[in-house]
């Protein structure tokens, strides 16, 4: 693939068309992921972080085109980059929340969900040619030659991907046992780092459960994070379930309902956890695999997801406590070994204090303490141990 091209038919022969269409003009945030069309409106910042936006051109394009030069076949399938996952846009009219359990849920059935390529960030550039554009950025065609560089500027810059308007569930998690103004999973880094591993490692395991309620294979379903800002500034993420297909299957739709919610979190909190929580699970698998969160469609996303920190916060979900035992209860052999790898060389030493577990060094006075991933680390958090 070097191109985009698009043909008509009048009678027997093929006519090219226009294989771009009309852009839509769009931002999406680089700090937090937020996607939006923007219209004719001077949108210069985001409206969910506040971090500088760039608006650029988003094409959907009608069809693809190779160079038309033959080569002998190769098996080996040509994959691109990772795209970022999809993104439901943000702004509009926000219907009313139904609490269920401890989720704030909404469904809508005229959502407009994003996947956008923009070339990591450096949008394309496309020429004109006897058919269609062409791309002859060479960091695209690695190991081959791609189209000939031309020494002018480009007919057309911008991104592509798809908008996809469809049935779609936003879930918001809010529990009291959540450190916080809000009660919700904080996903800036600089405050709780696993907030965002949390959330997608949870929305993986919704969507395997989905996909039991509903008796489809999971991948009919699209789940996704949509940033959000409750109203202390916090900023966390919504997790949202699209119908795979446009305009809706009725899926989400059917997800929404309290009684069928309910359920879902029931089956993950049952039948899912205890096959994942088996102890031939728990011996082979440290944080997540194929047998528990991980397949090729969310492959993007496999360095966020854990089955603990799933489990978590299923149970959080359900308006069960903060459970700590499946972390606690690694520090002990987590910092053994931390002091048997390193120790050697240092005065890394170990120390306990209740059911928590350190290491720490005497010559600089500091300690790592072995925790869990949703406890907060400012002062104000600190309790006694």
């Amino acid at each position: 693939c070097v191109g985009f091209a698009a043909w008509d038919f009048k009678g027997n022969k093929a006519v090219n068309v226009d294989p771009l269409g009309e852009p839509r003009r769009t931002t999406r945030c680089p700090e937090c992921d937020a996607t939006r069309t923007i219209e004719d409106r001077d949108i210069r910042n985001c409206g969910v972080c506040g971090s500088p936006v760039e608006p650029f051109d988003l094409y959907q394009p009608r069809g693809f085109r190779t160079s038309f030069r033959p080569r002998d076949y190769d098996d080996h399938a040509e994959r691109g980059p990772l795209l970022p996952p999809p993104q439901l846009s943000v702004g509009g009219q926000e219907p009313t929340a139904s609490r269920v359990l401890c989720l704030d849920a909404i469904s809508r059935t005229d959502a407009d969900v994003y996947v956008v390529n923009d070339n990591e960030g450096q949008l394309f550039e496309m020429y004109r040619a006897d058919h269609g554009l062409e791309v002859p950025d060479r960091r695209l065609y690695v190991g081959r030659r791609g189209p000939e560089v031309r020494n002018r500027d480009p007919d057309v810059v911008g991104a592509i991907g798809s908008v996809r308007r469809t049935d779609v569930l936003t879930l918001t998690l809010r529990s009291s046992e959540i450190p916080g103004p809000d009660g919700t999973v904080d996903t800036s880094q600089d405050v709780l780092p696993m907030g965002l591993s949390a959330l997608w490692s949870f929305a993986e395991l919704v969507r395997i459960a989905a996909g039991t309620e509903l008796d489809v294979n999971p991948n009919e379903l699209r789940v996704g994070l949509q940033p959000w800002r409750m109203d202390s500034g916090t900023i966390t993420r919504r997790i949202f379930i699209a119908d795979a297909l446009e305009n809706g299957a009725g899926y989400a739709r059917h997800l929404g309902s309290p009684e069928v919610l309910t359920h879902v979190i029931g089956t993950v909190l049952e039948s899912i956890a205890e096959k994942i929580e088996s102890p031939r699970h728990v011996a082979a698998c440290d944080a997540s695999c194929p047998d528990c969160l991980r397949s090729y469609d969310n492959r993007f996303i496999h360095p966020h997801l854990d089955w603990r920190l799933a489990l978590d916060m299923a149970q959080l979900a359900s308006g069960d406590v903060l459970p700590v035992e499946r972390w606690l209860s690694r520090g002990e052999a987590i910092a053994g070994s931390f002091v048997a790898a390193f120790g050697e060389h240092t005065d890394f030493e170990r120390m306990t204090a209740g059911d928590l577990h350190a290491v720490a060094t005497a010559s600089s006075g500091r300690a790592a303490v072995f925790g869990h991933p949703l406890w907060r680390s400012e002062p104000e958090h600190f309790v006694e141990a």
